[in-house]
């Protein structure tokens, strides 16, 4: 038998194309696949308010504005952190200067000596005393006795005066949250619905998206949300850990109108709510939500 070796290398040099055709005509479905699955979304956003802003004066003649936040770290003495002071950072600026000055600080609500101390770090890595809540390497500084922002002073670390600054509340911190799940298509919001009024859940604090499909024209999602049983709490005392979890079932009609919306509240610390009560298929959100016995 004649062996052709040029035909051999013709017949494997066709039968690469092919296969090489084949793939990229793959790669090619599955990316159209892909794009067109990506072309819609159910996308989350939560706007918080755990913030202060004041504008004011020091000592009557410098206006200023102050942001701050409170945190999550904590100075005292206590073992219980119910009792000690909480961490406030921020900034302050001089309007006619407009650069913002950094502040680390805590502030103490309860009884004994409740304290406002507001720090301007001589560098950025400088914290409070973990016990004393004192900064030793400071530049400025604002205070308080009592946890009032009224009454609050100013001095460098140099001075022995103390100068009154005269704040007024701009915005006023609350752990009040607000949630919309918007859909967009390529992007672009086309539906936005508001989770917070329609669920009339106050502090919303996280949201998922457990399940989205569409089916036909309509576009149907299963999403859970929830927040801390005691919104801001120190993580002690009675539901001081706990959360408050909810699923929700949502349509939106070929209108980009929403449809149908169904709430349930699954988990609670300060309610009794037995698990498993609320199912869903995550294949089959069109299905909604499944009230079990």
């Amino acid at each position: 038998m004649h062996f052709n070796m040029n035909a051999s290398l013709n017949n494997w040099a066709t039968f690469s194309a092919i296969v090489v055709l084949i793939l990229l005509l793959n790669n090619t479905v599955l990316f159209a696949q892909e794009a067109t699955d990506s072309d819609w979304s159910f996308e989350i956003q939560i706007a918080e308010n755990e913030y202060y802003l004041f504008e004011g004066m020091i000592n009557e003649r410098y206006p200023i504005e102050m942001y701050l936040q409170i945190g999550w770290n904590f100075c005292g003495e206590s073992d219980n952190n119910r009792w000690n002071a909480r961490q406030l950072d921020g900034w302050y600026l001089y309007k006619k200067v407009g650069k913002k000055i950094p502040l680390v600080g805590s502030i103490k609500y309860g009884d004994p000596a409740p304290f406002i101390r507001l720090y301007v770090p001589a560098t950025l890595e400088d914290e409070p005393h973990e016990t004393t809540c004192d900064l030793e390497n400071y530049e400025e500084v604002f205070t308080a006795t009592g946890y009032d922002f009224q009454n609050l002073f100013w001095q460098t670390k140099n001075m022995d005066e103390l100068y009154p600054v005269d704040l007024h509340l701009v915005h006023d911190f609350s752990w009040k949250t607000a949630a919309n799940l918007d859909f967009k298509w390529r992007g672009i919001e086309l539906a936005s619905f508001d989770l917070t009024t329609q669920s009339g859940v106050e502090y919303i604090q996280w949201v998922d998206v457990m399940a989205a499909k569409k089916v036909g024209n309509d576009y149907y999602a299963i999403i859970e949300f929830g927040h801390l049983s005691i919104p801001g709490s120190t993580g002690s005392g009675y539901c001081g850990a706990g959360v408050e979890t909810y699923l929700a079932f949502l349509k939106l009609n070929k209108q980009l109108e929403w449809e149908t919306f169904e709430i349930h509240h699954v988990e609670s610390c300060i309610e009794e709510i037995p698990e498993g009560t609320v199912t869903y298929d995550v294949d089959f959100p069109e299905r909604g939500l499944k009230m079990n016995n």
